[in-house]
């Protein structure tokens, strides 16, 4: 059987630029794609970060809740030992 003449081949008309721009255009995708790569890892680590410290703040606010209210019902009582202590002076 004879080889067909339409399957693919590389001829020796193809200029070496050719050959050489498309290896450079190869080699910076694969560049730009493992940057890019590194870049993801940076990001997902900043929000694995970022998910600690809100479930922080988070706890942190419910206490400064539950300070603010512990501290209104001290300043109430306060309040009403200096009446007790005004009045009985009267």
């Amino acid at each position: 059987m004879p080889i067909s003449d339409s399957s693919w081949h590389l001829d020796k008309r193809v200029p070496i630029s050719i050959i050489v721009a498309l290896l450079a255009q190869s080699a910076a995708i694969v560049w730009w794609g493992s940057q890019l790569q590194i870049r993801v890892e940076l990001i997902e680590a900043d929000i694995r970060a970022t998910a600690t410290v809100e479930g922080r703040i988070i706890r942190n606010e419910t206490r400064i809740e539950q300070i603010d209210r512990s501290l209104g019902r001290i300043e109430e009582k306060i309040d009403q030992v200096i009446d007790r202590l005004s009045n009985s002076k009267d």
